[in-house]
């Protein structure tokens, strides 16, 4: 049951350096789905603490993962080798 109706659609170029994923005039993120669309590299993904990313998984190239954001935390993410494009879609909590 989705109380809010605030969606966020975006492919993202995400470099080799952490950076915080934004998601738009969507105010408490839900439900989050990553693509890698790279055909080569992967991706690392995780939740920002004080600014440092602590990896929860790596999306290879052509990789999907899917899950719940909890509250008031910030998603992050790096490329290994080269920049690679991400879909970041997500749903409002």
């Amino acid at each position: 049951d989705q109380a809010a109706s605030g969606k966020s659609d975006q492919v993202l170029s995400i470099g080799t350096s952490e950076e915080d994923v934004a998601f738009g005039d969507v105010a408490t993120p839900g439900i989050v789905v990553l693509h890698n669309l790279d055909a080569t590299n992967y991706v690392e993904y995780g939740m920002s603490d004080a600014g440092t990313m602590k990896k929860l998984g790596k999306l290879i190239a052509g990789d999907k993962a899917m899950f719940r954001m909890a509250a008031s935390t910030t998603l992050r993410m790096k490329a290994n080798t080269a920049a690679c494009k991400v879909r970041v879609f997500c749903l409002e909590s």
